[in-house]
């Protein structure tokens, strides 16, 4: 009965899914092709992250029985050991998304995309020289010895022996004296002098040497704002070789590991989140790998280019919707349950860096079928009109970069799709039936109220951004518009804002702008109201029970006359 019930929800589910592609952002034919059939090629344009010497393994079984052989020769360790593989360094490589996906949801497993045992370039992908490409490649971690496989192809690299990362044992050192720490530390030494893993300074700081806790600074350059900001709420990951820690940047881009090293160590961001994971392309999770940081210092990171600067922006985005202040634009606690249709969480963001066309992004309602939910483009094109010397004019389109706030705004743009979609009665299956011009207006306004905000609160005081305050109608054809498209009105903005637009119908003869007298209302007031809001009537409806006074309810309805000509 468990399988039945599953199959129907996924049929009705991708029922749903479809009718919601055919009403949600513009400009998307082909893409479910590309997802399909060229997964890779988006990240063909990345930082390449590339070997530079293949590093000796201090850490395998067989180097640690030498250097505690040594150092019982030197007589400068007495205590017994019993040196037996605790973990596997293992690399597993999944068949396709189902398994790829499948080893990302076993929260035993850190996967790296990169080997552990090499030093490498700084970068954004790593593409292993035997697979190329266009095929999933190999994960490298850690697993302890009694880890139980999948059928998912794996390969044990190698033995190795790491006593206080197995669990019970590190408790049981604590127990007991620093002695047997100290004895530990000696070892580990050892082994990685031994290998050639000690720098010349880390030998002579060998008297000194004290664990040190590492931090890390993210901040972004902002096109806008012209200067680099803080990322808050990155998971940045600080690793020596097979002992990694994290910790997440806070308001100030500041984060801190939750456990110490000796010695130097690599850093790398996860751009990824419990509620949302940015990929490089369509299937596999963005992250960068950094520099190497040395004992005693901490690393700061200045993103001014790439895919890494998209990524930052996109995750200011998300980290505001979910964590910070999104104006009402949904309650953060609904975000944590499941949809009767299913989990569409954690939301699936992949960034791609070919051209939208006129389109900076897409949502498609759910993850469905592994795919991502929504879709932030890189690039689109710019239309310039030049006057040719017989009087005709021509149209040249260029291609050009989004900028900052245009990936920050158009982030927060198809999260505002993501929300609507939970706060339907039933999900997705009920947005489905909401008129375009209702699904579209409400994440312009959502995008709109959040961007200026953001930057205001940044020092744009004059910083505007999508108002829409040009949106209007030809006198002669109410099927037509001038500036934007019948469905990105300001209709919830006109109802928030003190801006009347009417104003505009001196300077444009031919065309009729809403009369808008009507401010006051706010996104979570207006947030309420989605969930029986299906059409244009359906909205005018419930905003009057809002307001009480005569005067109000005059202008709403004076508002509503030309957006219901729109129709």
């Amino acid at each position: 009965m468990k399988s039945e019930n599953l199959k129907f929800r996924k049929i009705f589910y991708t029922l749903a899914i479809v009718a919601f592609a055919l009403i949600s952002c513009e400009k998307q034919e082909s893409v479910i092709d590309s997802i399909g059939m060229k997964s890779n090629i988006t990240r063909t344009n990345s930082v390449l992250i590339e070997k530079v010497k293949k590093l000796e393994n201090p850490y395998s079984v067989s180097n640690m029985k030498k250097a505690y052989a040594i150092l019982q020769k030197e007589n400068g360790l007495r205590m017994l050991l019993h040196i037996d593989a605790t973990h596997y360094y293992v690399r597993f490589l999944p068949k396709d998304s189902v398994e790829y996906e499948t080893l990302l949801a076993d929260t035993s497993l850190t996967l790296f995309s990169y080997p552990l045992d090499y030093e490498l370039t700084e970068g954004e992908i790593y593409i292993e020289p035997s697979i190329g490409n266009n095929h999933f490649t190999w994960l490298y971690t850690r697993v302890p010895v009694d880890y139980i496989f999948s059928n998912i192809t794996y390969e044990i690299i190698e033995e190795l022996y790491l006593p206080t990362l197995t669990e019970g044992v590190l408790k049981k050192l604590k127990q007991q004296n620093s002695a047997v720490i100290d004895n530990w530390e000696q070892l580990e030494y050892k082994s990685l002098e031994m290998t050639g893993n000690i720098t010349d300074s880390l030998k002579q700081r060998n008297s000194k040497r004290k664990k040190y806790t590492p931090k890390a600074t993210i901040t972004v350059y902002d096109d806008t704002l012209k200067c680099y900001i803080p990322v808050a709420g990155v998971c940045v990951r600080a690793r020596k070789w097979f002992n990694w820690e994290k910790g997440y940047t806070n308001d100030q881009g500041v984060a801190e590991m939750s456990g110490s090293f000796t010695g130097n160590y690599d850093w790398s961001i996860e751009w990824q989140d419990n509620l949302w994971r940015i990929r490089n392309g369509y299937i596999f999770d963005a992250y960068y790998y950094g520099s190497t940081g040395k004992n005693g210092t901490d690393w700061y990171y200045q993103i001014n280019s790439g895919k890494n600067k998209v990524y930052a922006h996109i995750h200011r985005a998300c980290y505001r919707m979910f964590y910070g202040n999104n104006l009402g634009a949904y309650k953060q606690q609904k975000w944590l349950s499941n949809g009767i249709l299913g989990n569409i969480f954690p939301l699936n963001i992949a960034v791609s860096e070919g051209n939208g066309h006129g389109s900076a992004g897409i949502n498609y309602g759910g993850n469905w079928l592994l795919f991502p939910q929504i879709i932030i483009w890189m690039n689109g094109s710019t239309e310039e009109t030049f006057s040719n010397p017989n009087g005709t004019n021509s149209l040249n389109i260029k291609e050009r970069a989004y900028l900052s706030h245009e990936i920050y705004s158009t982030t927060i743009h198809e999260l505002a799709h993501s929300t609507h979609i939970l706060n339907m009665d039933i999900d997705i299956a009920s947005l489905a039936f909401v008129e375009k011009i209702i699904i579209e207006s409400w994440a312009t306004a959502v995008e709109w109220a959040i961007t200026n905000d953001e930057y205001r609160n940044r020092g744009l005081i004059t910083y505007r951004h999508f108002d829409r305050r040009y949106w209007s109608l030809l006198k002669t054809d109410y099927t037509k518009n001038y500036y934007s498209k019948m469905e990105y009105s300001p209709i919830f903005i006109d109802l928030i804002d003190t801006h009347n637009q009417k104003s505009l119908g001196t300077f444009y003869s031919d065309y009729i702008f809403p009369d808008d007298k009507v401010s006051g209302f706010t996104l979570s007031e207006l947030r309420t109201l989605l969930r029986k809001t299906l059409n244009l009537s359906d909205l005018k409806k419930n905003v009057l029970t809002l307001r009480n006074d005569d005067t109000m309810k005059a202008n709403i309805n004076t508002l509503f006359e030309v957006y219901e000509k729109a129709k």
